[in-house]
């Protein structure tokens, strides 16, 4: 329980309205009002700061479902156009062995395919055939995958 809570179980206890800090300038310093804000006080100076969420770093991954592209693709991509061509030219491990590494994000993208076989170019697996959420970098280019179906 942090501070906060304990301030509002200890208020709702004692049917006290945190609302009402006029009456604290004019209490008695033995009443229940004066008593609320001691303990509030003090479970507030007692507590850790608040962690937020710009203080948390995590490992991760970025595109971590992706495979290698074919390399005829590769190819003819690097002819066309060799930036393209090395910024894509990169593969992930599969997400259990990268989860087991360390990573604790992961970065999936997801394309729907309501009838099923929208994307299962160059795919074998039958799971591309299938309705469904798809996992892959670019639609019909760039969709190698370790994890090809969301579910």
């Amino acid at each position: 329980m942090n501070y906060r809570e304990a301030v509002s179980a200890w208020a709702s206890a004692h049917s006290f309205d945190v609302s009402d800090r006029r009456a604290l300038r004019h209490a008695d310093p033995n009443s229940e009002s004066a008593i609320f804000w001691q303990f509030a006080l003090l479970a507030i100076a007692a507590a850790d700061p608040p962690v937020r969420i710009n203080d948390l770093v995590v490992l991760g991954t970025h595109n971590s479902y992706k495979l290698a592209m074919p390399t005829a693709r590769m190819e003819a991509l690097r002819a066309a156009d060799a930036n393209s061509a090395d910024a894509l030219h990169y593969a992930h491990r599969p997400l259990v062995e990268q989860l087991d590494a360390g990573a604790r994000q992961l970065e999936l993208d997801i394309w729907y395919d309501p009838r099923g076989g929208l994307y299962a170019d160059g795919s074998t697996d039958p799971a591309m055939l299938q309705p469904g959420f798809k996992v892959q970098h670019m639609a019909e280019f760039d969709n190698r995958s370790n994890c090809l179906t969301l579910v």
